[in-house]
């Protein structure tokens, strides 16, 4: 029975499109669907910076998607090796997040991912 709320959890998380969607991957914005609402007033600005300056947003996803590293981030995203830490930054300052702590990561990509994804709550 897990595995089938498992799997409608993170059903959401494919935003309608057909695509692979592992819950190892997605299990915490699945996780925390049931309660986006109750907690969307905590990813306002976050979300808002998503939105606005989503290339701040990619260097964020990119940093957590390649072990912590903004030299690997700035690979991934072909950009100067700089370019990511200035993001990193930036979106620190603009959302009150930073992405370099534990919470700060977590909170962003809870913004990032939940709220801020293909089919999410706008």
């Amino acid at each position: 029975m897990d595995s089938i709320t498992d799997a409608t959890q993170v059903l959401s998380q494919t935003g309608g499109r057909h695509r692979v969607v592992r819950f190892a991957d997605a299990w915490l914005a699945a996780g925390l669907g049931g309660r986006a609402t109750r907690l969307a007033p905590l990813f306002t600005k976050a979300v808002a910076a998503a939105r606005t300056d989503s290339h701040l947003a990619e260097a964020v996803l990119a940093f957590a998607d390649h072990g912590l590293s903004p030299a690997a981030a700035a690979r991934a995203l072909h950009l100067h090796q700089n370019s990511p830490a200035y993001r990193l930054s930036r979106w620190h300052e603009l959302t009150g997040f930073d992405p370099r702590s534990g919470d700060g990561l977590v909170a962003s990509l809870v913004a990032i991912r939940l709220y801020d994804g293909p089919g999410q709550e706008r």
